[in-house]
């Protein structure tokens, strides 16, 4: 089969069809062709990956980087595919290979530090974040992941201070005014939690997990009725939110305790 039909056939596959990846035989090609041949198999990883076919782009890096082992996007593209495929371990090790290939390259440490933050191996995963911040220090993703990092430590003053570099860089980031609310209100700081949550809510009306987090903090302070206007009012977005349905009934309990 030509190269170039052969990929316009994984094209087809990337994009939603379900015929096997070939791979053309390599054995006796030269070197620039096989490089040449590593390069095309990642556009089409790349293609499939954007289209949210993880386990053919995966498939598609894992070849590239068999021809090119060299190839630091190859390992960057399986580590993206495995992290959002929920194989975490498989990410860190395609990780770690991008970037022995290229430290520079802050992409890969923020991917790293994902991966290790969804083990809940925190504090590798907050080194891998700090790297990323030594690089781009304008790295807004970065800086919200580590206030994630910190929240999940029990450091909300850490975690609070990371998402306000965050907001500085991005005013507009409902998510991140959001994880704010949640750690200021971690913090006993409920007040300027509730006025967190309004910008979110300002942002981003429809956020679920911002009313869930409003009620939650409302529910704190005693608040009861307000909380569960609050989380009624999220659950009219999604009434399965697990989290939402698990902070309704706690207030609904506060409810009836309530002299």
């Amino acid at each position: 089969m030509e190269k170039q039909h052969w990929m316009a056939w994984v094209m087809a596959g990337c994009l939603g069809g379900t015929l096997p990846v070939m791979v053309a035989p390599v054995a006796s090609a030269s070197e620039t062709a096989t490089l040449n041949w590593a390069a095309a198999l990642l556009t089409s990883g790349e293609v499939a990956f954007s289209a949210g076919n993880y386990h053919l782009a995966e498939s598609l890096a894992q070849r590239a980087i068999s021809l090119n082992p060299q190839l630091s996007q190859g390992w960057q593209l399986q580590g993206d595919a495995l992290r959002l495929l929920a194989e975490y371990q498989g990410a860190i090790a395609a990780y770690e290979q991008a970037i022995a290939l290229n430290p520079e390259d802050p992409d890969l440490w923020n991917g790293l530090g994902i991966a290790l933050r969804r083990l809940e191996r925190y504090e590798p995963a907050l080194a891998a974040y700090e790297r990323t911040l030594e690089l781009d220090p304008e790295y807004v993703d970065a800086w919200l992941d580590r206030g994630v990092v910190f929240r999940r430590m029990g450091d909300y003053q850490g975690a609070i201070a990371s998402y306000d570099q965050a907001l500085a860089l991005n005013p507009e980031y409902a998510l991140a005014w959001n994880s704010r609310c949640f750690a200021l209100g971690h913090a006993q700081q409920y007040e300027a939690a509730l006025e967190s949550c309004a910008r979110s809510l300002a942002l981003d009306p429809e956020s679920v997990s911002t009313w869930e987090s409003q009620a939650w903090v409302l529910l704190q302070m005693g608040r009861y009725a307000e909380a569960l206007a609050a989380i009624d009012q999220g659950l009219q977005f999604d009434p399965e939110y697990p989290a939402a349905l698990a902070t309704r009934e706690r207030i609904l309990e506060a409810l009836g305790a309530e002299p």
